[in-house]
């Protein structure tokens, strides 16, 4: 690559792909060696994140203000190195549509914002979306929010309801979240289908190699290095037991929160109160895990109805292997 070009790299997780992983081994290791800019969304610092704060770049994308952040923006142009990287998988489910994790809906608009904000600035921008069979991925995502998703609406410690209420027939195909191939679709006008990349998080369970080389690929790197990073050390999983999983104990924040909604607290006061505990502090972990058992065969035949036309698109589109998507359970249309 020209040292003149410089090339933006979004990756948009999704929830429960290996995102912590590859963000803490692989481009955390690249930006302390000096290889990547690692665009810092969080606003604090942290050896964890460059010093190039996108913050408000990030809220913008996100749809939580329409201001563009010219400021932040402006600072990307001292960037030297030719590869910067954002990543962030609430860029893929998380909007100002939808704040509420009991209530989801698709949030590919974010990728108009994402492009709107960085296009000035670097001359070449891929996309990078990890995806997951659909049965699993919403099982493993309503266990990890399981405590966000209750304290919004207790009715959805029913985790039916939950399904029903946000991947049943009457949620249109337009706003479904975990709708694939609609991402991708937005992912395409926006960057175009050679900067577009779809990886399966499947391919990391079962064929390593696969997913080690598309990332040395999109990286620019060579893929036995990527690999070594990657089983590096930090990984986040979902506890697995012999027919469930169970969930994080819940954070001393999340307990706060829950309470102060109870006693109606004011939302001001709230974050008053926020801005004085450490983080270090509400961070911390309390309580008793909670055991969820597996997707009923009803649950198992909405998601597939639901999701197997789009599949069978994105197979298409996308150029995946239709049989390996179906050995890996992803619900393919007919």
């Amino acid at each position: 690559m020209n040292r003149s070009m410089k090339k933006l790299i979004i990756h948009i997780g999704y929830p429960k792909t290996a995102s912590t992983t590859i963000q803490l081994n692989v481009f955390k290791s690249l930006y302390k060696n000096g290889e990547v800019e690692y665009l810092n969304h969080i606003g604090a610092h942290s050896e964890d994140l460059g010093s190039y704060i996108v913050k408000d770049i990030f809220e913008y994308s996100t749809g939580f203000t329409t201001v563009l952040p010219v400021k932040e923006l402006e600072l990307l142009k001292n960037i030297e190195l030719p590869i910067s990287i954002l990543s962030n998988e609430s860029l893929s489910h998380v909007s100002a549509n939808c704040p509420n994790p009991s209530y989801r809906r698709g949030v590919y608009d974010n990728l108009e914002r994402l492009h709107n904000a960085f296009k000035p600035y670097y001359d070449k921008i891929e996309l990078v979306m990890v995806i997951r069979d659909q049965s699993t991925m919403i099982h493993s995502y309503y266990t990890q929010e399981f405590f966000n998703i209750v304290r919004e609406d207790s009715r959805y410690s029913d985790m039916k309801l939950w399904i029903q209420d946000n991947f049943g027939a009457a949620i249109d195909q337009e706003e479904l979240m975990f709708n694939y191939f609609k991402m991708y679709q937005s992912a395409v006008s926006y960057f175009g289908e050679d900067n577009t990349h779809v990886l399966l998080y499947e391919d990391l369970i079962h064929n390593k190699e696969k997913f080690m080389t598309q990332w040395a690929s999109i990286l620019g790197k060579d893929s036995t290095v990527i690999k070594d990073l990657f089983d590096k050390k930090a990984q986040n999983v979902t506890v697995r037991k012999s027919n469930s999983r169970s969930t994080d104990k819940p954070s001393i924040g999340s307990k706060l929160s829950l309470l102060s909604r109870q006693l109606k607290v004011p939302k001001g006061a709230r974050k008053f109160v926020k801005t004085l505990v450490p983080k270090k502090l509400t961070s911390l972990k309390m309580g008793k895990e909670v055991e969820m058992q597996n997707l009923s065969k009803d649950d198992i035949e909405l998601i597939n109805k639901q999701f197997g036309a789009s599949n069978l698109q994105l197979s298409k589109q996308a150029e995946l292997n239709i049989e390996q998507l179906k050995s890996f359970g992803y619900p393919i249309g007919s």
